[in-house]
């Protein structure tokens, strides 16, 4: 990890944070690498903000109507608040009762009513001129090519952590400071705490033992789930879903082992979710109403993550709001199981060229609203930061390769599971 300082005209320090000596070869990424970086940089903060500003969110997602035929429909734009859909379409449709009580209005289609509401899919309509999608796109987040260094050692190094992951005391996973971790040899090693537990599957299931592991959040929890349902050897409870086709892997989604008695479960939070266009209404329930699903005196290991999905489709108010149920049934569910442990999925960058949207910010946005949110719950509850991690693996994905989503599980279960043998 760096910071950089800017000192005159295209001039940078940039300080490193390393802890091994020896050759290295570090890459940096910066937003503008142009001669006029701070012009561009002013104007698209410019945009990004007005942007914001006039259309209430960075992505829509959309809505499908239809009464009698299916293949008679109508679709509309949706967002978290009711005033761009509604001067749009000429009124709106409320369905945050559906939506758990959690705002979502959709436009009012012409020729049906609003009960007429089926099915949810993704919008990639985005209202910018070409010069502003220039803008917004030229040369963003370029790599800086590699540059040798020789980094020798100090007089006094500072070693590395010796306190396993799992006995780190919760509140700091949410005060780390900067850098979080870092990549050793194509491995992520914490900065906090030692990372002991081996990544063998016999390791896993003697920590996952007669447990059952929730995820409730996105596509990128789905990852996670996917990735343990490998590791361990589950089964699937439904078959169908090993087809890996979108739309059936957008609903709730449960495997087991009765052998070591290990049961996991997956789950699509609420919307906004911008899931594969013609997905049934059904699919998705509330991050607050999984948890309270969840019964007295268990041991369960629950996962929650709100990232893209909802943070590009809302401003950080109504966000807030999502955050706010949720954590409301998190103070119930440790009352009545207070063994359970609740793990927060933080942010993952996936930034490359052509992407105009300010993931930056949204992640900036989101990390501030989960502090303030949890901060009298931060001593029971895990934050996992995944932007740093996928920032050092240079993930230009959506949807991370196995690699580095190997990396992130095997990181979550060293702050689940007790050292191994």
């Amino acid at each position: 990890m760096s910071i950089a300082t800017p000192v005159w005209r295209d001039t940078w320090w940039i300080i490193w944070t390393v802890h091994t000596q020896g050759w290295s070869e570090p890459r940096g990424k910066v937003e503008q690498p142009s001669k006029c970086l701070l012009d561009t940089q002013r104007n698209k903060l410019h945009y990004m903000s007005q942007y914001l500003h006039k259309y209430g969110a960075y992505k829509y997602t959309n809505a499908t109507f239809y009464s009698l035929h299916p293949k008679v429909t109508e679709s509309t734009q949706c967002s978290s608040t009711h005033w761009q859909v509604g001067d749009r379409y000429g009124g709106y449709c409320n369905f945050t009762a559906i939506n758990y009580n959690i705002p979502y209005y959709c436009g009012q289609p012409r020729y049906f009513d609003c009960t007429d509401w089926k099915q949810y899919g993704w919008d990639d309509v985005m209202y910018l001129d070409r010069r502003e999608i220039y803008i917004m796109r030229a040369f963003s987040h370029a790599l800086i090519g590699k540059v040798p260094l020789e980094i020798q050692a100090r007089r006094y190094p500072r070693p590395p952590p010796t306190l396993p992951c799992h006995l780190l005391e919760k509140q700091y996973t949410w005060t780390a400071s900067v850098p979080v971790g870092y990549q050793h040899m194509t491995l992520w090693q914490p900065s906090q705490c030692s990372n002991r537990i081996a990544k063998r599957r016999e390791t896993y299931i003697k920590c996952l033992a007669s447990r059952t592991i929730i995820f409730v959040g996105d596509s990128t929890s789905r990852q996670w789930f996917k990735h343990l349902v490998h590791i361990l050897d589950l089964k699937l409870d439904n078959s169908a879903f090993s087809k890996n086709e979108s739309k059936i892997w957008q609903k709730y989604i449960s495997a087991r082992s009765k052998k070591f008695a290990i049961k996991m479960e997956w789950q699509p939070h609420e919307h906004p979710f911008s899931g594969t266009p013609g997905s049934s209404i059904s699919n998705l329930k509330s991050v607050q109403y999984r948890l309270d699903k969840i019964g007295a005196n268990r041991t369960d290991i629950v996962v929650i993550n709100w990232f893209l999905h909802i943070a590009r489709s809302c401003d950080h108010n109504a966000f807030r709001k999502h955050v706010r149920n949720a954590k409301l049934a998190i103070i119930r569910l440790l009352k009545r199981s207070p063994k359970v442990e609740i793990f927060i999925k933080g942010t993952h960058s996936h930034t490359y060229k052509n992407e105009f949207m300010p993931l930056e910010y949204i992640r900036r946005f989101v990390e501030q609203v989960l502090y303030e949110e949890f901060v009298d719950l931060q001593n029971k509850i895990t934050y996992l930061e995944g932007w740093e991690l996928t920032e050092s693996l240079e993930n230009d994905k959506v949807h991370p390769s196995f690699h580095i989503v190997d990396q992130m599980v095997h990181t979550f279960m060293a702050f689940a599971c007790a050292d191994s043998d």
